[in-house]
């Protein structure tokens, strides 16, 4: 079982970074492909992967004891083969997710999805669980696992900026198969080297061609851009891969699009070109030849803010999110003297700068318009600059998510439509459109967030300052600081034949004069959010229209489990993409029972029908064990992922700091825990929730640092998440060396035990996140932390070691 130390540490670095790896770069490819977001599914399927390996370790422990190295190489290249094998089979499923509700068929296929993918998982989580029956310190593999993934979520990254994420993936796939020959050459025979590298050359030689042959890494009809592409002389002219995804421009006869405008309008409108990010439209780009040639901009119920806006010189305009300008341009024929546009992707405004700016009309390259890339909360809270019009674009809508109902969003919080309010001129207006789509959820929900911020911070009158449209839809919210001319409301909606949905004053006779309404937007709604009826009202609603904040940041998530009902009835009531956690309910559904049947059923009878008497009495401790610390492990990662997103900026950095900080030096514990007695490693783990319940106040910290340069913000995220973090990796491993010298056939049910908490963990933790808040989350994992320490202090206190 002896085998050299330094062929285990890099093979375990090496596949722990590429399991990771994979995670964010399948995903990523799902996403391009299909326009679903599988990071969810991704990750529980890693994680039960894990599980399963720990199974399958129980059944064939006794028969692998012998040649436990060989078995290690074996498990390698069994790793390399399941690898396109997985992706091969998933491409040729035909998977449609949109018609999964109606056709029992796409069950199936979606369940066979399932499966595919849980096998390279499963194949590379039993490399890692053989690796810990080596006669090897388990600390040290530890760390060596925990580094490896760490480092995988970088290296995935850094790939995904120069290329296309399935060729970031071959690339990977051919780096960990020269490491595995070099391996090999160290390790083992010449003979093996030749059993395994030249066949699993072939094997990826295949796979390549295969999948460029059958063309099956082409976009789903669905999206936005095979849309586009169907249109007469279309074609991609611009093509951008990037970290936020792949920016493409596409241009065609009869390209056009134009949100919330009047039916009134009789002009032109001129041939557009696309942006499409990852194949979702982003904005279009309108070509501008003098204010003539985009009067039609001011047709739209987005253009409310500036008729209200009192005539005067040098106003200005602050718009968040580029889109393809059409702000800027409405700003250019209102006659703002000043436009500032805050963008996220650094790219898509150096793109709008260059090789677009001709066709733009070069407004972007103006002196008096400035594009920032910058997080919009940063910049508020940076600047003392006050604005006239504040506008939230529609475009961020198009690209948030594949499924944005499970996607955190700061900009349409409370906090932050006050941080908005702020910045406004005396008599500034604040002006966000969404969506007036049945049945109105978003509509509603923007109202009753904005109201709960307007009451909350005590603005004075604030039922005469809002002022609320709607067009066949798009709905335009105008929160303003002085009130506003009800007057001028009215001739607007005449004059553009639009509903006002609410203005101080409103009768019902007044909605619902050029749009019959359908859904839940009625004079009733508004009143009801209004009055002292509103918390009764929103309780009882059939949809989650709670306002959003920073601490559950989910704006986009309108589900709630008394949704069900309304879903079976019809499927039109609540689209897929808007079924917020309950996908996520659906999918923890058979997560829970497939682990439950693969990792911890078998486990349990194998242990019982196998181990000693006496050894079978003292299970029960290390059941509960492994079981609360992998719960309480992500249910302090992902919401520290969420929570950090403000600070950082960027859903990517936050994702790819947070895990790798979390990973390395849960690591970097795991490596010293190994060096401390038990009385001491005890204390260490009874500093963990003290550290978390820390971090929940963390935000009132993090308000004063907006000043801080995006490395001091990475270095401080390092310090903030792997204080913790380091606590974190002593658990694990002392527990687990314990049980290696002590009870050695209960490491197997602890390794599945922990799969199987993780399993349900990662998604369980995503659920509660959004229903309770994130901080809710973290006090859960303080407290199971808690009791951890308890058990690993009474488990050591009864053994007397």
């Amino acid at each position: 079982m002896k085998r050299n130390y330094f062929s285990v540490y890099s093979m375990v670095f090496i596949t722990s970074s590429f399991i990771i790896a994979s995670e964010v770069l399948l995903s990523r490819i799902f996403a391009l492909l299909e326009g679903q977001n599988y990071t969810s599914l991704i990750i529980s399927l890693a994680l039960m992967g894990f599980g399963i390996s720990g199974t399958i370790l129980t059944l064939i422990k006794k028969r692998i004891e012998k040649s436990i190295p060989k078995f290690f190489d074996f498990s390698i290249a069994l790793y390399i083969f399941s690898l396109p094998l997985s992706f091969f089979l998933y491409a040729v499923i035909p998977l449609n997710t949109l018609e999964i509700l109606w056709d029992a068929k796409q069950a199936v296929f979606f369940f066979l999805h399932f499966l595919v993918l849980l096998i390279p998982f499963t194949t590379g989580s039993l490399l890692l669980a053989i690796s810990f029956l080596l006669e090897i310190k388990i600390s040290n593999i530890y760390f060596s696992n925990l580094a490896g993934s760490a480092a995988g979520g970088i290296i995935a990254l850094v790939l995904m900026n120069f290329f296309h994420p399935y060729n970031a993936f071959v690339i990977f796939l051919i780096l960990y198969l020269i490491s595995f020959g070099i391996n090999l050459l160290i390790t083992s025979s010449k003979k093996t080297f030749l059993i395994y590298i030249p066949s699993l050359i072939l094997i990826i030689l295949i796979f390549c061609i295969s999948i460029s042959g059958l063309r099956l890494l082409e976009y789903s009809q669905y999206k936005g851009i095979s849309s586009a592409l169907r249109l007469p002389n279309s074609k991609i002219i611009l093509s951008k891969i990037t970290p936020y995804g792949i920016i493409q421009v596409v241009e065609a006869d009869g390209l056009r699009r134009v949100n919330g405008l009047s039916y009134n309008y009789t002009g032109d409108i001129p041939v557009q070109k696309g942006i499409y990010i990852d194949g979702n439209q982003a904005g279009m780009i309108i070509p501008y030849n003098g204010k003539d040639s985009i009067e039609y901009l001011n047709w739209c119920s987005q253009a409310l803010s500036c008729f209200l806006l009192e005539q005067k010189d040098n106003k200005s305009l602050l718009i968040i999110g580029m889109g393809g300008g059409e702000g800027v341009l409405r700003g250019i024929y209102n006659g703002f003297s000043k436009i500032i546009v805050l963008e996220n992707n650094r790219w898509l405004i150096e793109m709008m700068k260059n090789e677009l700016s001709e066709y733009s009309g070069n407004i972007f390259n103006l002196q008096y318009v400035r594009a920032y890339n910058i997080e919009p909360r940063n910049f508020l809270r940076s600047t003392s600059e006050n604005f006239d019009i504040i506008e939230i674009s529609l475009y961020d809508s198009y690209v948030t998510s594949t499924i944005p109902s499970l996607s955190e969003n700061y900009i349409y919080t409370v906090e932050s439509f006050y941080e908005m309010y702020k910045r406004l001129s005396p008599d500034g207006i604040l002006s966000i459109t969404r969506w007036a789509i049945y049945p109105m959820n978003d509509a509603i929900k923007l109202f009753v967030t904005a109201e709960e911020m307007l009451q909350r911070y005590k603005i004075p009158d604030y039922k005469k300052k809002i002022a609320f449209i709607r067009s066949a839809n798009t709905a335009t919210l105008c929160i303003s600081k002085s009130n506003i001319s009800v007057e001028k409301v009215k001739e607007f909606c005449k004059k553009m034949s639009f509903d006002p949905i609410y203005y101080y004053g409103i009768t019902p006779q007044e909605l619902n004069k050029h749009f019959r309404q359908k859904g839940n937007l009625q004079y009733e709604t508004i009143e009801n959010i209004l009055s002292d009826r509103k918390k009764a009202f929103i309780k009882a609603y059939p949809y989650d229209i709670r306002p959003a904040e920073d601490k559950r940041p989910y704006y986009y998530n309108f589900f709630r489990l008394k949704t069900f009902k309304i879903i079976k009835q019809s499927i039109q009531s609540m689209p897929f993409h808007e079924w917020g956690y309950g996908v996520l309910i659906i999918l923890l559904i058979p997560v829970f029972l497939i682990s439950l049947i693969l990792i911890l059923i078998p486990v349990i009878i194998f242990y019982r029908k196998e181990s000693f008497p006496e050894s079978s009495k003292r299970i029960s401790p290390v059941v509960i064990y492994f079981f609360i610390i992998g719960i309480a492990y992500f249910f302090v990662e992902i919401p520290l992922i969420q929570k950090m997103i403000l600070f950082l900026a960027y859903p990517v950095y936050s994702f790819s700091i947070v895990l790798t900080s979390m990973l390395f030096f849960t690591g970097l514990g795991s490596y010293f825990s190994g060096r401390f007695k038990p009385k001491t490693k005890r204390i260490f783990i009874f500093l963990i929730p003290p550290l978390l319940i820390f971090i929940l106040f963390i935000n009132l910290i993090l308000k004063d640092l907006s000043g801080l340069t995006i490395a001091q913000r990475f270095l401080f995220t390092v310090f903030l998440t792997g204080l913790p973090a380091f606590f974190m990796g002593f658990p694990f491993p002392s527990f687990l060396e314990s049980l290696k010298v002590n009870n050695p056939d209960a490491i197997p049910i602890a390794w599945g035990v922990n799969g199987f908490a993780s399993v349900i963990s990662s998604l369980s933790a995503s659920i509660l996140g959004i229903i309770f808040g994130l901080d809710v989350v973290m006090v859960i994992a303080a407290i199971l932390y808690s009791i951890a320490g308890v058990l690993f202090r009474n488990y050591f206190y009864s053994s007397g070691k």
